[in-house]
């Protein structure tokens, strides 16, 4: 076992393995405990464990819930999660991991271990693998969003609106303080334009992951996979469309791309969007998402500049690249 895991922070993820795993029929030596992931400064403290199978037993995921959750909030990521491995069930080169446990009483969950890297690392690590890695988290959404395909609806913005208006209220009045205020309430009032243009209009609904980002992509061998599922609801398809775009941008602009010039962008945008379907970069719900999603990623941004650290910055000559040309 992994000495992290000894700690007092850890060994309680440890302890509920050594619990679990006999009805998974392993003992207490059939693997070694990796840390992934933690977060232990949220109000929901949680980690993810890499079980590295020994003596041929199979890598595993462990996630658990160190503080506990809403246990509404916990049955509804179990949910989503099933929801969407029997969207997959019969797909060759695109997989949702199998839920192997679950322990509500633990809010603990075990899984198959995704063989290969996320789309994040792959491409930070190899920009020549960008085409690929697009293509191939376009055609995995586009599977997701016709399995679980509900309806065609008009579009009602309401919801979206109401979020975007109090932000922007909290913003005038100083409650809320964000970088480049002045610009953020102009670019919020070009959302709430766009938002209503598209009242109305006829858009896919289907299920949304709920965080479709760069990390929740795992590429390798056996194709691609997706992780982290945390809605069990149906919405237009442009909710996941603008985060995974949103959050891609946000990161990889080219860093000689010029204000005001999208070249960059659109091609990308081609690249995915080969892989998902050109319907999507047309529906009238990513249009203005993808602005609602900018709008909150910039309000995450620290105001005050020494509080922002290297990927803060970063983020933010990102998201005032796009700011140029996207409102």
């Amino acid at each position: 076992m992994n000495d992290l895991l000894a700690t007092p922070d850890f060994s309680e993820t440890a302890a509920v393995w050594a619990e679990v795993s006999p009805a998974l029929g392993y003992g207490p030596d059939s693997h070694k405990l990796h840390l992934v992931r933690a977060r232990l400064s949220d109000a929901h403290q949680r980690v993810v464990v890499l079980a590295i199978g020994q003596g041929g037993a199979p890598d595993l995921i462990l996630k658990h819930s160190l503080s506990g959750q809403e246990r509404q909030h916990f049955d509804k990521g179990v949910a989503a999660h099933r929801r969407a491995a029997h969207a997959f069930d019969t797909t060759a080169r695109m997989h949702v991991p199998a839920l192997l446990h679950v322990a509500p009483e633990h809010q603990f969950l075990v899984m198959e271990a995704a063989e290969g890297k996320t789309a994040f690392d792959l491409i930070a690590d190899d920009e020549t693998t960008r085409a690929e890695v697009l293509g191939a988290c376009g055609a995995w959404m586009r599977h997701w969003h016709d399995a679980t395909y509900d309806r065609d609806n008009p579009i009602n913005p309401n919801v979206v609106q109401k979020s975007l208006r109090g932000l922007r209220d909290r913003v005038a009045t100083g409650k809320r303080q964000v970088a480049g205020p002045r610009a953020f309430l102009t670019c919020a009032a070009r959302v709430d334009e766009m938002a209503e243009a598209a009242r109305g209009h006829v858009t896919r609904l289907a299920s949304t992951h709920g965080d479709l980002n760069l990390r929740n992509f795992i590429i390798g061998p056996n194709g691609t996979t997706v992780i982290d599922f945390g809605a069990n609801h149906t919405v237009p398809i442009g909710h996941d469309l603008a985060r995974f775009v949103a959050n891609y941008a946000n990161f990889f602009y080219p860093q000689d791309a010029v204000s005001a010039n999208a070249d960059w962008f659109e091609r990308d945008l081609d690249i995915f969007f080969d892989g998902y379907g050109a319907d999507g970069r047309d529906d009238p719900s990513f249009r203005y998402l993808l602005r609602m999603q900018i709008i909150k990623d910039w309000s995450n941004i620290p105001a005050n500049l020494s509080d922002r650290n290297a990927l803060h910055r970063h983020r933010w000559d990102g998201i005032q690249l796009l700011a140029s040309f996207l409102f």
